[in-house]
């Protein structure tokens, strides 16, 4: 991304632990996804929470979603991520536009709705 400097990049990239977090962070100090609305950064930290979840095993947070899985994955959590997630790629990808030589990686991005 050519607005954050290569230091700052290489930081995030070297981070090892809970990178996730360290991403959302960077993205707050550089204000990246401040035109998503007040709490973009709160809800990329509960994505971050029902990550781990799934990849870390915590069964613990999000706290108001329950210790059980099927409490925690609903229909609607679910729905709300993808929009969370296609939300965020789509601003990043207008505000900080890949450069030309790699447009064939970049693609629009959609689910189906059933």
């Amino acid at each position: 991304m050519p607005n954050i400097p290569a230091e700052v990049l290489k930081k995030i990239r070297d981070t090892q632990i809970e990178r996730f977090n360290n991403i959302i962070q960077a993205m707050k100090t550089h204000k990246l996804l401040d035109g998503l609305g007040a709490t973009i950064y709160d809800d990329l930290h509960r994505l971050r929470e029902l990550r781990n979840r799934v990849h870390i095993q915590f069964d613990d947070k999000p706290e108001e979603s329950g210790r059980n899985d099927h409490d925690a994955f609903t229909s609607k959590n679910v729905a709300w991520s993808l929009d969370l997630c296609i939300k965020t790629l789509k601003h990043l990808s207008e505000k900080f536009p890949r450069p030309e030589r790699l447009g064939m990686f970049a693609h629009d991005v959609s689910i189906p709705r059933s």
